[in-house]
């Protein structure tokens, strides 16, 4: 399951987000909405949502303001800009700090499902990584008893008279 937030201060705006992504599949759930900027940093730090879909301009906190401070204590998540302000000075913000995507509204279902489909793509990948990972630390843990009987049998035995391959080992 993909958990998205969208954050944006036009009602209409983030109930047509929902609709796209909720109706073309089950996969993706939006766990939360909010109208502006506290309440998405709020919601996001307490979801900790995998996808946002982020609104640039919002009372209180812009978006830019949301991602630093959800980039900071999220650094997995995956930041959507969606906005009506296609100025330099917002994209170069955005892509400064390593947003998904930056989307000029109005925007069509379908760029939103292929950027939504591409987005849990990696976040799928990473997250196999992150288990695969994890299996092998659980598999390590497991070996270093063995290891170190090993090292001391090859001591007791002779088998290690480089002091440079004993620290090494």
């Amino acid at each position: 399951m993909i958990k998205i937030m969208i954050a944006d201060d036009e009602p209409l705006q983030r109930q047509y987000l929902r609709t796209v992504l909720e109706d073309s599949s089950s996969q993706y759930k939006v766990v939360a909405e909010a109208a502006n900027g506290e309440e998405a940093v709020t919601l996001g730090l307490e979801l900790k949502p995998d996808i946002v879909f982020l609104d640039i301009r919002m009372p209180g906190f812009d978006g830019i303001e949301v991602a630093r401070r959800l980039r900071v204590a999220l650094p997995q998540v995956k930041i959507v800009i969606v906005s009506a302000y296609g100025e330099f000075h917002y994209a170069q913000q955005a892509v400064g700090l390593g947003m998904a995507e930056y989307l000029l509204k109005p925007v069509e279902s379908d760029e939103i499902l292929s950027i939504t489909e591409k987005l849990s793509e990696t976040i799928e990948e990473e997250r196999e990584k992150q288990r695969e990972l994890e299996e092998t630390k659980a598999t390590l843990a497991d070996a270093i008893p063995f290891i170190r009987i090993g090292f001391v049998m090859d001591l007791i035995n002779g088998n290690l008279s480089d002091e440079a391959e004993m620290n090494n080992r």
